[in-house]
């Protein structure tokens, strides 16, 4: 059976341990949410290639599409004052890009909460390596225990074997009475017993040992004495120490300011957002175009209408009921 001393085995348990191990992995997962909101300052660059029939119906004006990249739209049809439902082939195909100038501080609030909530994590880690530790040493300590009660099992049953046998040779010789031997029999089955008690007591803690530790032994012995535990602390030094280092209440005061930040990082939504955006496109278009205008080859099928632009964007959501 292997075994390991009490600083190998917590060193082990930190290491491998799966609580350990889940913890360190949050924290991870955490530190790379941290690139979300930090990647909307690089920029964004799409592309897209369309085919439909739409109606034409149409006046004179320009908007700017929101996803993927701007299109301004170029209104080329002849205006009029009613509805036609006949449809008109239409094509595009482009790509344009996206780039963050300002966000008026919208960026680092939402930064700051993910940032928050590394920080929750690494406390909650640190309580989970202190639950190990705790667990690991607990079931060290066992172990001791256990050895040390079936080494004085072993003591007791074998002075009952000696007494047995002396008491044998005095009924055998005819100095004692029977029921001597009896009682001396009695008492070597019954600790015979706590012997056997005593062993399974040390095979259980044994396991449990190796399941604190993480290691995929079925058992795991100690190693080495333990050391003698430090005295106590006073009260009052203890408490204080516990509210300066206790890894549970700093993970509530990091969670309380986690949730201070998020709050933040929700109001900043509503701050405005300047951009620069900037598109190449071809487009084409089969509805009837204003005035001597012609219409392209393939009756718009083929986007042959080479079109750029470059933008500044300013948007300021003024109201937004969920924000």
């Amino acid at each position: 059976m292997r075994s390991m001393s009490l600083p190998e085995a917590i060193s082990y348990a930190k290491a491998h341990q799966p609580a350990t191990r889940l913890a360190l992995a949050r924290i991870q997962s955490r530190v790379a949410d941290t690139n979300i909101p930090r990647a909307q300052w690089y920029p964004t660059i799409g592309a897209s290639a369309q085919l439909f029939a739409a109606t034409a119906n149409n006046t004179t004006g320009s908007y700017v599409s929101p996803r993927v990249f701007d299109i301004p739209r170029i209104g080329g049809t002849r205006s009029t004052g009613s509805a036609s439902w006949r449809p008109f082939a239409s094509s595009l195909v482009g790509i344009g890009a996206n780039q963050e100038l300002f966000d008026f501080g919208r960026i680092a609030a939402q930064t700051a909460a993910v940032d928050a909530l590394v920080d929750v994590e690494r406390e909650r880690a640190r309580a989970v390596a202190l639950d190990v530790s705790y667990n690991v040493e607990e079931a060290y300590f066992s172990v001791a225990a256990a050895k040390a009660v079936l080494q004085a099992s072993q003591d007791a049953y074998e002075r009952a074997v000696v007494h047995r046998d002396l008491a044998k040779a005095g009924v055998n010789a005819g100095l004692r009475p029977p029921i001597e031997l009896t009682r001396a029999e009695a008492d070597l089955s019954r600790l015979d017993i706590g012997r056997v008690r005593a062993r399974g007591g040390l095979l259980s803690a044994q396991s449990v040992f190796a399941a604190a530790v993480g290691v995929l032994d079925a058992a795991l012995d100690v190693a080495g004495a333990p050391s003698s535990p430090p005295d106590l602390p006073d009260l009052g030094v203890a408490i204080r120490s516990a509210e300066a280092k206790n890894p549970r209440l700093l993970e509530a005061v990091e969670q309380l300011r986690a949730a201070e930040l998020a709050t933040r990082a929700i109001s900043a939504e509503t701050r405005p957002n300047l951009a620069v955006t900037a598109t190449l496109s071809g487009r084409a278009g089969g509805a009837p175009p204003s005035g001597s205008g012609t219409l392209p080859a393939a009756d718009g099928l083929l986007p042959s209408v080479a079109n750029w632009d470059v933008g500044v964007l300013l948007s300021w959501p003024l109201f937004d009921a969920t924000s």
